[in-house]
């Protein structure tokens, strides 16, 4: 088990994929911040971040890759818990949108929602399945996926959900050039 470390810089959105209460985008208070979402992110920055080979992401995070001409579909061996946020706090927003060429409010383009606040918070990464590779690679993909994460959320490509996570171990230049050897184009 790997337990990691988010420290928010800013608020953060995970929907709940319902509107209610008169709002467009509402948190889902029983989990703020799932473990689907963390996996999501995750794997993204190994994918797009870190470069890394389809066929090692999908080994770590599971996934589809072919395998010398053969689809192969295989599920991950890690299982993500809920983050457990130390201080939330809630708060309403609102979003319009603005006509470009008239710098007016668009009619119908209103948006109220939700967001939350929160200091810090963990996760834990547990091995729950038969690995395919050696364990040390795992972890590092795992440890090295986190570290590329900046943000997290539904606003994220809007400036919202800063965050920096991290592993309790420091990273080094070891951990660098062994990352670099799995084939990460960076």
């Amino acid at each position: 088990m790997t337990e990691f470390t988010i420290t928010f810089h800013g608020p953060f959105h995970v929907g709940s994929g319902v509107a209610d209460q008169g709002l467009d985008r509402v948190l889902d208070r029983g989990a703020l911040l799932p473990g689907t979402s963390l996996k999501g992110v995750m794997r993204a920055a190994a994918c797009e971040t870190l470069g890394l080979p389809v066929a090692l992401v999908a080994r770590v995070f599971g996934g589809i890759f072919d395998d010398n001409g053969t689809t192969r579909r295989v599920a991950s061996p890690w299982a993500w818990s809920d983050a457990e946020l130390s201080d939330p706090r809630f708060q309403n927003l609102a979003r319009i949108r603005i006509n470009d060429e008239t710098r007016t409010t668009e009619r119908g383009f209103l948006m109220l929602g939700e967001s939350v606040w929160a200091t810090s918070a963990r996760f834990t990464v547990t091995q729950h399945g038969e690995l395919s590779g050696d364990v040390e690679e795992h972890k590092l993909v795992l440890r090295a996926s986190a570290r590329a994460v900046t943000a997290l959320g539904g606003g994220r490509r809007r400036g919202e959900g800063w965050v920096t996570i991290t592993d309790g171990a420091d990273w080094d230049t070891a951990d660098t050039q062994a990352l670099r050897g799995l084939g990460g184009n960076r």
